[in-house]
């Protein structure tokens, strides 16, 4: 990393957290010169046995659920796994935890652990981790809970036997980051309470002095080596989930009931610290949100298991977080794509066509219950819900909940915007008018102000292009995280927020919404004064009108400025661009097809592009890992205060275009 990141992270630190970080380096040292004691001080220590088991045999899930479950641990018996974008065929019963697919090339597994520079590794270290999260292995657990094949269940102890001896406390790659701790705690409670009704099960795991070493080895890393000040996000949540649930299962040691006890201390602080009052999760990524509430909502329920409950107001602050999904997403059950996505999932039970959302909401209709507006999706019969159900509930919550969909979430300044609302053809528009992300880093926050996604009948028309990768690739960091790549206005040829890191903003704009009208048709004005470019600020004004025949786009600034506005449109979009016309055809889900005509502003000279490595332009990431070419389009030219800058695009569904 160059002086510049290194400057630019003490700032984005303050004296605190450097001092803590200066503690963080004695504790790593102290706890490397311990390394030998802690491997002993495991099965020593231990007496007990696991403590929370299922209350219940699960419901049967559908059979289609049960199918693709089989289907999912069929694949892993023969090794195959599908991971962050790229096909595993390595995954036997001893694999090669240090591999890493995407570059070929290796992780330090031998050093120890707080000596291993992460950044500096050239390779990606996202794609070596995931497998050590065993989340393939509670798919496992998962299946041979439900058929009772010991085929499974030999393959997912090797593993773990294989894992526990590759990777010994405070050794490797794998014991630099608490998040991947504070995961595989979490997997680990998961598969001893899924093979709980398995004789040996004990064996394997409490009375098993090489799981007893690990076990105790990852708690003491994650109570002694929290995430805190700028990197105190998700990361917080997972690491005090797993020290939480591990500690809730496995009351073994004696420092079991104070690690349960900081851990929910922790994940209490976290849930009032970083979901804003009215639910919607502060880093301002979709799928974080997503993946913060399971973490909630699984540690919530480990509490209950044990007698250590979180308590009413942790449980209102989640339930906030189900009623948010319930808003956000649009008639296919699809989300938001705003910030970043890793993919992550709190917990893996179920095959390959597992939908996260869908889950989501049947589990919380089942802690929390369901409100008259939630979307009514075809139910999937997942496996997860099923078990949760059989694992715990809560009683009554205090507090009220929205009577209507909300529309708008101004602490958050997301906005949904909606026309033939649930229907197959909803047109939905999300309008963002929020800070960049959470805390001085924004580190999962993109810069995307007054940037809108359209979609129709679910499908991706005006797309949030995603996030393809993090460090591995800073070239595609850079301009997945860029304004250039989201549905907005560019000013004085620069990009507002300054990138310092890959997960670092060292400056950004000040934006929030002006008005909002949930009549028909919906609309919303917001602002945004650019800071960071030449000769001054610069305010951006944009106002977004839905209804029944697609939306209306007008765009003001407060002085004159080079402008790029561009429209980024979904990987299944065919476009033809006719001056100022840009002609769209798709074929939806259902196989039928569809249009739409863009009117785009008459004073820009507009280009479409698709794929363009060089610039680069025209793209879009379906999953992390993965990007393929879309078509984006760029007018440019000059913009003043006496200028608005038109964009209307209509559907041809309706028989206007």
């Amino acid at each position: 990393m160059t002086l510049s990141w290194y400057l630019h992270r003490l700032a984005a630190m303050g004296p605190g957290e450097i001092a803590g970080r200066a503690r963080d380096a004695a504790v790593k040292m102290i706890t490397t010169l311990e390394e030998n004691r802690v491997r002993r001080a495991g099965a020593a220590k231990a007496q007990g046995g696991f403590a929370t088991p299922l209350r219940q045999a699960p419901e049967a899930s559908s059979p289609a659920a049960i199918a693709d479950l089989m289907a999912g641990a069929e694949s892993l018996v023969q090794g195959r796994a599908h991971i962050l974008g790229l096909e595993r065929t390595d995954l036997g019963p001893s694999p090669d935890w240090f591999f890493d697919p995407k570059t070929g090339s290796r992780a330090p597994s031998e050093e120890p652990a707080f000596r291993i520079n992460q950044r500096a590794w050239p390779g990606s270290l996202k794609h070596v981790w995931e497998p050590s999260r065993h989340q393939h292995l509670t798919v496992l657990a998962s299946a041979a809970r439900l058929n009772g094949d010991p085929g499974l269940t030999s393959l997912l102890m090797a593993q773990l036997e294989s894992w526990w001896q590759a990777n010994p406390p405070f050794r490797g790659i794998h014991w630099t980051s608490g998040i991947e701790i504070g995961m595989r705690l979490l997997s680990w409670v998961w598969i001893r309470r899924l093979l709980d009704d398995d004789e040996r099960a004990a064996a394997w795991f409490e009375e098993n002095p090489r799981f007893l070493s690990q076990l105790y080895a990852h708690q003491l890393w994650l109570d002694r080596l929290p995430s805190h000040g700028s990197s105190a996000n998700n990361h917080a949540v997972a690491e005090w989930a797993g020290l939480f649930a591990a500690a809730c299962a496995f009351p073994l040691f004696p420092e079991s009931s104070r690690w349960r006890d900081r851990a929910g201390r922790g994940l209490v602080t976290e849930a009032m610290r970083q979901v804003d009052a009215d639910g919607v999760d502060r880093e301002l990524a979709s799928d974080y949100h997503g993946f913060v509430a399971e973490l909630f909502m699984l540690a919530g329920l480990e509490g209950e298991a044990a007698g250590a409950g979180l308590g009413s107001e942790f449980w209102v602050r989640v339930r906030s977080m189900i009623d948010v999904v319930a808003a956000m997403l649009d008639a296919s059950g699809r989300p938001p794509r705003q910030g970043d996505s890793d993919d992550a999932v709190a917990l893996v039970v179920d095959g390959p066509g597992f939908d996260r959302w869908a889950s989501l909401l049947g589990t919380g209709a089942a802690l929390f219950g369901p409100l008259d507006w939630w979307p009514a999706p075809e139910p999937t019969g997942e496996v997860r819900t099923s078990i949760l159900e059989a694992f715990g509930s809560i009683g009554p919550l205090p507090g009220g909940r929205p009577v209507y969909r909300p529309v708008t979430f101004p602490e958050s300044g997301m906005t949904i915007l909606r026309a033939r609302s649930g229907e197959p053809d909803e047109v939905w528009c999300r309008c963002d008018a929020g800070p960049l992300g959470y805390m001085t880093t924004a580190a999962h926050g993109h810069d995307d102000a007054l940037s809108v996604e359209l979609r129709h009948g679910g499908v991706d028309v005006l797309a949030d292009p995603g996030t393809y990768c993090y460090q591995s690739e800073p070239f595609w960091r850079s301009y997945f995280r860029s304004n250039r790549a989201h549905n907005t206005l560019e000013l004085a040829r620069a990009w507002h927020a300054r990138q310092t890191g890959p997960f670092i903003w060292s400056a950004e704009e000040r934006s929030g919404v002006v008005e909002v009208s949930a009549g028909s048709p919906t609309s919303w004005t917001a602002y945004c004064i650019r800071s960071h470019v030449e000769d001054g600020e610069i305010e951006h004004k944009r106002s977004v009108v839905v209804d029944d025949a697609g939306v209306t786009i007008e765009d003001r600034v407060d002085r004159s400025s080079p402008a790029a506005l561009r429209f980024h449109l979904g990987p299944s979009i065919d476009c033809v661009l006719e001056g100022h016309v840009a002609r769209l055809s798709w074929v939806r889900p259902d196989g039928r097809a569809s249009s739409a005509r863009m009117e785009l502003d008459g004073s820009m000279t507009w280009t479409a592009v698709r794929g363009d490595e060089e610039a680069p332009l025209g793209w879009y990431s379906p999953g992390f890992g993965i990007r393929i070419p879309a078509f984006a389009l760029t007018g440019e030219g000059e913009v003043g205060p006496d200028q608005t800058l038109m964009t209307r695009l209509i559907i041809d569904e309706f028989g206007i275009a």
